[in-house]
């Protein structure tokens, strides 16, 4: 697990802020959940290290309806 210095460690309910890198030490859960859209990109207040690859991941799970995603999931 690795932090980001433009974020808090925790946020306002104390969960820990971070990023979290498979044993691989280069797969990147937080990017793979939301490509696979088990998770959406949402940025609080400011902008941090990954939040460009996070959106197109995220992009990319909406137009391949994956997860969250798919037809008849998640109405808007």
């Amino acid at each position: 697990i690795r932090t980001d210095d433009s974020q808090q460690v925790f946020d306002s309910f104390g969960r820990l802020l971070g990023y979290v890198f498979l044993s691989d030490k280069n797969t990147l859960l937080n990017h793979l959940l939301i490509l696979e859209g088990y998770a959406y990109e949402y940025t609080y207040k400011h902008p941090y290290e990954y939040v460009e690859q996070f959106k197109s991941a995220q992009t990319e799970a909406e137009k391949n309806k994956r997860g969250l995603w798919g037809d008849g999931v998640c109405v808007r």
